[in-house]
């Protein structure tokens, strides 16, 4: 039996410290025996040496305790077994100690067909929940050779090299939890050979850890449970089920602290798999009571890194932000739970519109595909079900988007674009931003992330501008031990062998027979394998990449991120894309397979009517409630329970076959002014009476898309030559929606005049160029429902003097834009045009663009007159006269107003929110109920500024619980006839000529919404 000095270096510093006590005894017994100058001079010279060793130790506690460590070389026998470090246990595999190979000492264990099972040590008393590392070196066939743990309803395997040494050999490390339910107290730790081909073991080493988890010097998230013996119960009951399922009664009142902060919070396990809730660092949805937030999330995740793949996944993050592809914000953080220091997290944002107002989207519904009966139907052991098309299409903050008229009808249409983009039943330009899912999908091949396209993990936003899906990255699983493709391309499939409507990945492929989303595919493919991409990449992470990395080593000491692992995706892509590029030039996917659903057969066995529900789709429509079923046993439907929970029978009793890939609709009769969203109906089976609860959906099912792309439509006066569309001097009239495509150019003369009727308007995908003239102006004139919008440009389009008048919002069945003029993700530049008498939310509405606005004038208008978002910019020398509204509102903006004037604006003259930068040099604000605005962590800059007759001169408040306080830095102010001159909440300030005024009004959000 060796100890080595990596043996005494891997118990570390702890094991120095509970040894101190004993060592000193026995130097002073020594001493005191022998009363020898010399035996005591060596004493103390030991005792000096552990006394080194003791003030040396990283007083920070940042490394495991480990309080004990089992090892068992190939090397003495007693009792026809291997001894251990303790004498009271033994390890099997005596009879096949070899001597052909050893990694240390002499002998090793040789393990083959006859003994599959060896080197097999049982350790009893073990604790509940306690954390077990085993460990185990192995030469020779790689694959074949397990290192395996087998307790009470437990097991748990790994094949996978931690470790390769020059010589071959290969470390398997197995960290695994005893769980909750084990009755049992016992289990054993042994090598498996599950190949036919001789393997050698060796140095089998088993350590208990008593106190995995580290002190952090960072600040911590402390979060204090009340009722944590449910949670427990919860926990317990999902041990038993193999799998975690959840319901909105799952929650329990918590509060939860991060420095000064105290919030409020309901918190409830969270996963799906036990590698959640394993040993005592448990996974949580955390969602904060109103009102309050914590680093711009109101709900959010915590979990151990661990079931994230560590620092991959979080990498993954950092390049999803970089290109702009949706994702939720991820970071790492120490967590206390009641007291108790559960070492380093990851928390991740849940789905709500914070999630897409940080990126610079704007709300809009985010949905996703129903889980609940698949795992319903996991937890019975059943797995031959109709899963991904019988999945619900659900909206997250369901209550939130059946309130409001706009969400729902968004939602409305996300429906079916994602049931279209299920069924493979439309053009991608009809579904999906295509540049950004080419993009995400592109980038999903970089970091190895299909796990995030299986059908259960897929998060989409739908864009309320454009009406297109995007994809959110998430649950990505990026990292190199799973594999969902057997190729390195995702876009290198063979398009003959789709032929099955409801594969993981059969959606996607469809995508690719439009042929800008194949081309935008390759171009992104192109872009992240090029070699300086993620040497760019981790030049911009590496410091915060190493730290990190370090703070893990200090809980998962067996833990290094792969810095190669990305470069060989690289790699890996760069030798797929030859043929991709073919296939793009062949237009492949033009010949995928005709979809053939009807061929699915599901031969389902005789199941129980408690998993009836959720296979049933119950629906409030106009003409009553549709069911519509994908159950796979055939079933009767006998009545309802109403609302008095009497049970109403029909005469005729709904006979309902079993779903197989033809789904049965039928109405359901019973009253149309039922108010409640759950009904009880009654249910015969195999001559069985039972009820089951149906939820009745808000909303109506999904249909075909009723809202496409607008149609290309040029009218016979705007003149083509080459790229461009002329439109000369003169007067036109628009009668439907003209629509212009990508890569074109509209140039309009001066003197020119559209008059657009009702019905029409303009939506143009290419640049405009306006080229009137002070005296020459072109002329737009709208009416009700007649928008001007351009969106998705490549190139800065440039208006000069183009009157806007009377024009309205853009409204195409629930397709509705808040702006009479829109520039969507579309750089402009406006000189010298005015916008009078228009009709809509805003007058102006830029978003995603850089712009340029300079001598313009805003007359008459209805509501809001510039309003923009997510953008940076000029605003100079323009006026606002006669606002209904705001004048000039910026979110999330960065913008330079300079020379301006608003005169009688009925809301705010300018106002900054959502992180805007503003800059206000040279202005003059009269006649408005407040002339600045700075809210929700916003800062207003202010070099000049005039202010007569307003109610309020400056306000600084927080409206938004997600965002800070406000700021408003203000010098060279005029102020006369202004009734407060100063409103400002708590934590908001304002530095006016030099004087700091701290806030001290409590929710000022209330005075004015």
């Amino acid at each position: 039996m060796i100890t080595t000095i990596t043996e005494i270096n891997f118990k570390k510093s702890s094991i120095f410290a509970s040894s101190s006590k004993k060592v000193f005894k026995i130097m002073l017994r020594s001493f005191i025996k022998h009363n020898n100058p010399n035996r005591l001079a060596y004493s103390l010279f030991l005792l000096g040496f552990v006394l080194l060793v003791f003030s040396c130790k990283d007083n920070t506690n940042d490394h495991f305790h480990v309080s004990h460590i089992l090892i068992c070389t190939a090397e003495n026998i007693e009792n026809n077994h291997f001894t251990t470090t303790d004498d009271t246990l033994f390890c099997s595999g005596a009879s096949h100690q070899s001597t052909t190979h050893s990694r240390s000492g002499k002998y090793s264990v040789s393990s083959s067909k006859k003994n599959e099972y060896t080197m097999s040590i049982e350790i009893n008393n073990i604790e509940i929940d306690g954390h077990y590392r085993a460990e185990i070196w192995r030469f020779g066939n790689n694959k074949d050779g397990k290192l395996v743990v087998q307790g009470d309803g437990f097991w748990e395997s790994t094949n996978v090299a931690k470790e390769i040494e020059d010589s071959g050999w290969e470390k398997l490390i197995l960290d695994f939890y005893i769980p909750p339910t084990v009755d049992k107290k016992t289990f054993k730790v042994f090598f498996w050979n599950t190949g036919e081909n001789e393997i050698f073991i060796d140095d089998l080493k088993l350590v208990y850890l008593d106190n995995p988890f580290p002190h952090y010097k960072q600040e911590y998230l402390r979060i204090e449970i009340e009722d944590l013996d449910k949670i427990n119960e919860i926990r317990k009951k999902a041990f038993t089920d193999k799998m975690l399922i959840t319901t909105k009664k799952s929650y329990v009142k918590a509060m939860v602290y991060f420095g000064d902060k105290k919030m409020p919070a309901s918190v409830r396990l969270k996963g799906d798999w036990l590698d959640h809730i394993k040993g005592k660092k448990w996974s949580f949805r955390i969602k904060l009571d109103k009102g309050y937030s914590w680093r711009g999330m109101r709900t959010f995740n915590i979990q151990t890194p661990e079931a994230r793949s560590f620092l991959d996944e979080w990498v993954a993050h950092k390049i999803a932000e970089k290109e702009d592809i949706l994702t939720t914000r991820y970071e790492f953080i120490p967590v206390e739970i009641n007291g108790e220091n559960l070492g380093i997290y990851v928390y991740e944002e849940h789905f709500e519109k914070q999630l897409v107002e940080n990126k610079n989207r704007r709300e809009g519904p985010i949905i996703k595909f129903s889980e609940d009966h698949l795992w319903r139907a996991r937890r019975e052991k059943l797995n031959n079900f109709p899963f991904y098309e019988s999945a619900l299409i659900l909206p997250f903050k369901k209550n939130k988007t059946n309130k409001a008229i706009d969400l729902k009808n968004q939602f409305n249409q996300a429906k079916n674009q994602l049931n279209a983009f299920r069924g493979c039943s439309s053009q991608a330009k009809e579904i999906v931003d295509i540049d950004k899912t080419a993009k995400f999908l592109a980038f999903t091949d970089l970091i190895k992330g299909q796990h995030g396209l299986i059908w259960h993990n897929l998060r989409f936003y739908f864009n309320p501008v454009i009406f297109k899906l995007e994809p959110i990255a998430y649950d990505l699983y990026s990292n190199d031990e799973f594999t969902y493709l057997d190729r390195s391309l995702i876009g290198n499939f063979d398009p003959e062998k789709v032929n099955d409507t409801y594969s993981n990945f059969n959606s996607f492929y469809h995508l690719f027979e439009d042929t800008t989303f194949t081309s935008r595919y390759v171009y992104y493919l192109e872009k992240f394998s090029n070699e300086e991409y993620i040497s760019s990449i981790f030049e911009s992470l590496d410091s915060t990449l190493n730290n990190t990395e370090e703070n893990l080593n200090k809980e998962f000491q067996s833990y290094k991120y792969d810095r190669t692992f990305l470069l060989n995706q690289q790699n890996l892509i760069r030798e797929g894309l030859p043929k991709m590029k073919e296939k793009q030039q062949a237009n492949f996917a033009s010949k995928i397979n005709t979809i053939n659903s009807k061929s699915r057969n599901i031969d389902a066995p005789d199941l129980p009517t408690k998993l009836l529900p959720f296979y049933l789709h119950l629906y409030k429509t106009n003409q009553g409630h549709e069911l519509i079923n994908y159950f796979p046993n055939d079933f009767r439907i006998l009545g309802y329970l109403n609302e008095n929970k009497e049970g109403v029978y029909w005469t005729y009793p709904l006979e309902i076959k079993k779903y197989n890939a033809d789904v049965t609709y039928r109405t359901i009769d019973f009253p149309k002014e039922y108010t409640k969203k759950k009904i009880k109906l009654i249910i015969e089976k195999n001559n069985l009476l039972d009820t089951i609860k149906c939820d009745i959906q808000p909303w109506g099912k999904p249909t075909e898309i009723t809202i496409s792309n607008p149609k290309t439509y040029i009218p016979n006066w705007m003149h083509r030559e080459g790229d461009k569309l002329i439109v000369h001097s003169g007067n036109h009239t628009a009668t439907k929606l003209i629509v212009i495509p990508p890569n074109m150019e509209v140039v309009i003369e001066a003197s020119t005049t559209i008059n657009f009727v009702d019905g029409a308007g303009f939506w143009s995908k290419s640049p405009v160029f306006f080229n009137g003239e002070e005296a020459k102006p072109i002329s737009i004139i709208g009416g009700r429902n007649i928008g001007f919008t351009v969106i998705n440009t490549n190139k800065k389009s440039v208006l000069n003097y183009t009157k806007f008048t009377k024009l309205g919002t853009f409204i195409n069945n629930n397709w509705k834009l808040t702006g009479a003029v829109n520039f969507y993700e579309a750089d402009v530049e406006l000189n010298g045009c005015i916008f009078k008498d228009n009709r809509c939310e805003d007058a102006l509405n830029i978003v995603r663009s850089n712009f340029m606005v300079k001598n313009c004038s805003f007359y008459n208008i209805f509501s809001d007159a510039f309003d923009s978002d997510f953008s940076t910019g000029e605003l100079v020398s323009t006026q606002f006269i006669g606002i209904a509204n705001d004048a000039i509102d910026f979110s999330g903006s960065h913008v330079l107003i300079k020379d301006c004037k608003v005169n009688a604006a009925k809301d705010k003259g300018i106002s900054g929110g959502e992180d805007s930068h503003l800059t206000i040099e040279n202005c003059i604000i009269s006649g408005c109920k407040i002339a600045v605005a700075s809210k929700d962590k916003s800062f207003v800059k202010i070099q000049g500024l005039q202010i007569t007759n307003c109610e309020y001169g400056f306000i600084a408040f927080r409206k938004k619980p997600e965002y800070g306080p406000a700021i408003i830095h203000a010098n060279k102010i005029e102020m006369k006839n202004i009734k407060k001159e100063t409103l400002i909440e708590e934590f908001s300030k304002i530095i006016l000529e030099g004087k700091v005024v701290e806030g001290k009004e409590k929710s000022v959000v209330e005075l004015f919404y």
